[in-house]
């Protein structure tokens, strides 16, 4: 299909659509997991990739005897947080070089195969190339082709006819069109699949010679036909997926476990996983399970400067007069003089808050600081998270709860802050919203940490979120 730069009526498009395959494939998806005699491995470059997931651990650091040890373990699968998202190309390809590197002298310590899965964006941002090149060399290993599937059912990210639209209201809007395609970090100009991997990788793949599996293949020819599309490719061929419903992941799913024997790599966006990992919707997680009755007050941090996040925000400031807001100045967090002042400042004032038992949102000024380039940019944002890390390692005491806004925030503050090395994803705080129960290392040992995405939700969903938890508290 040609790229389409037109916006679609959500129902009437979906409505028009093939039938979805009849026949469940979970059973079988299960059956194929429990025969399989490799480990799924999942690199997540920012921290929300368990957003559509339960029980499963996510690992911050990746030396050879770590991944060893989780390798040898009786799950089938665990992810590794690798925060590319927030790294140059040359630092996003340097490290997954390196966790792919180890991962295979681990493979041979455990005498445990794997298949890797790189999990990103659903809005096309990320290291696309350079991550898919770092895995092949750093395992030295040689690759079947590369399936891409960026749709994600709970934030509305839909790939139709070989274009990939963002859900707004009731429209389907090209992602090339939204936002998130003038990111100054991942910048991209078309929302058709196949040219958006030949821009991406410079060229280098044709969108010519992309293959595409077609909603038409999953809804009328079913999992036999996926496969034998799988298993024709080999070398640097890549799949794209067209998809609109869990059911198409789950045939996709189907389809790559029985295909196993050939070494292909995924990248995707969560609810591909979800389907991997034959799980079925998670119940969203009650609040006695997300606060920790410790009588503190519960933390909000927010650091995500998306539209969506900074409307989220201002929801919460105006219909939550519960909280506490602190605003830390972004300016003199990028100055060197005046860091560490306002580090402190922030502190102080956050400690009072979280002691008088109330509830604090802390969140960096809103006025956009923007570097001359990509690099800089990359910088900059790598200052604030640094600076949100320092301040979260400098607090006392814990909070009642603890809400993460935005991935590359959150990533930072799990690994630098909290002192996360390896966490316990146990299911979603609200549609889309991973919750991480934290181990005996971590700053703050058993604490359920909360991940809210800077991209998912409606206006309303932080604001219904920080509500329950507040009521639940007010009860107990």
């Amino acid at each position: 299909m040609k790229p389409n730069k037109e916006r679609l009526p959500l129902n009437e498009t979906l409505n028009a659509l093939p039938t979805e395959w009849q026949e469940d494939p979970l059973p079988a998806i299960k059956c194929l997991l429990e025969d399989l005699s490799k480990k799924i491995v999942v690199l997540d470059d920012d921290p929300i990739g368990t957003q559509t997931i339960r029980e499963v651990a996510v690992l911050t650091e990746y030396s050879v005897e770590r991944l060893t040890e989780e390798l040898s373990s009786a799950s089938p699968a665990f992810f590794i947080l690798t925060n590319t998202r927030s790294m140059s190309a040359a630092e996003a390809y340097s490290t997954v070089w390196e966790i792919s590197n180890n991962l295979t002298k681990a493979s041979i310590a455990a005498d445990m195969d794997f298949l890797i899965v790189i999990r990103s964006d659903s809005t096309l941002r990320g290291h696309f190339y350079e991550e898919i090149q770092a895995v092949r060399d750093g395992s030295g290993k040689d690759f079947d082709g590369c399936i891409f599937a960026p749709f994600f059912l709970e934030g509305g990210r839909f790939t139709i006819e070989d274009n990939h639209y963002v859900r707004e209201g009731e429209w389907l809007t090209p992602a090339s069109d939204t936002e998130f395609a003038t990111d100054s970090s991942f910048p991209f100009s078309t929302s058709h699949i196949p040219t958006y991997i030949e821009e991406k990788t410079k060229a280098d793949i044709s969108a010519a010679s992309v293959n595409m599996i077609s909603l038409s293949h999953f809804r009328l020819e079913g999992p036999e036909k996926v496969a034998q599309i799988l298993s024709s490719l080999s070398s640097n061929d890549m799949c794209g997926v067209n998809a609109t419903a869990m059911r198409d992941m789950e045939l996709l799913a189907q389809a790559y476990l029985t295909v196993t024997k050939k070494r292909i790599l995924v990248r995707t966006s969560a609810s591909f996983i979800r389907a991997l990992l034959g799980q079925s919707e998670s119940q969203i997680l009650g609040a006695e399970v997300l606060v920790n009755d410790n009588k503190m007050g519960g933390l909000i941090v927010i650091g995500s400067h998306v539209p969506r996040s900074t409307c989220q925000m201002q929801h919460l400031l105006e219909n939550n007069h519960r909280l506490v807001p602190v605003e830390i100045d972004v300016s003199k967090l990028l100055d060197q003089k005046e860091n560490h002042s306002e580090i402190s400042r922030v502190r102080l004032l956050l400690t009072k808050i979280l002691v008088s038992g109330s509830d604090a949102v802390l969140f960096t000024s809103r006025t956009l600081i923007s570097g001359d380039s990509h690099s800089s940019n990359l910088e900059i944002g790598a200052q604030i998270s640094s600076s949100l890390s320092e301040l979260v390692r400098s607090l006392r005491v814990c909070p009642n709860f603890m809400v993460l806004k935005g991935g590359s925030t959150a990533s930072r503050i799990a690994l630098d802050g909290l002192n996360i090395k390896r966490a316990w994803a146990i299911g979603q705080a609200a549609p889309g919203v991973p919750t991480w129960q934290l181990g005996q290392e971590a700053k703050f040992p058993n604490l359920s940490l909360i991940i809210f995405p800077g991209n998912v939700g409606h206006v309303d969903s932080l604001t219904t979120l920080i509500s329950d938890l507040q009521e639940h508290i007010r009860k107990a």
